[in-house]
């Protein structure tokens, strides 16, 4: 007889957001390629926002609305109502963090630490010089 996985017992339930007391949500299980785009578009986002100063503008305001567009499409997939996206720029960060995480994607980068130090080499103990040995002795 042929084993049974059930995947629903694997796959994630939809994530709901709430947002000004009205709630969204997103499948719990996406198609590989959107995770994929979603990953590399705010990875991207992020580069770009750490390096305001020697980006051009127009990268910035492209890239954001590729993240945008990505997320919309996302949640449409629950909400096929929504023309936009409920929420600001100050909560998509959050919002593709928590997606991501949900979908296996950890983005919070944990300190990596030290590897051990080597045990201190320790100098082969001397042995002690025959002045300093105590002759045993025999019963």
């Amino acid at each position: 007889m042929a084993e049974i996985i059930n995947l629903d017992d694997f796959i994630p339930e939809d994530i709901e957001l709430v947002y000004k007391g009205e709630s969204f949500f997103i499948p719990g299980d996406l198609d590989t390629e959107i995770v994929l785009k979603v990953f590399d578009t705010f990875r991207s986002a992020l580069a770009l926002s750490s390096s305001v100063e020697e980006t051009d503008t127009k990268d910035i305001e492209r890239t954001a609305k590729r993240l945008n567009d990505l997320l919309l499409s996302i949640f449409q997939i629950r909400n096929p109502e929504l023309d936009g996206l409920p929420f600001g720029s100050v909560a998509t960060p959050i919002v593709v963090q928590k997606l991501l995480k949900s979908l296996g994607v950890d983005l919070t980068r944990e300190e990596v630490p030290d590897p051990p130090k080597p045990a201190p080499s320790r100098s082969p103990r001397k042995k002690p010089s025959s002045s300093a040995r105590v002759p045993r002795t025999r019963k």
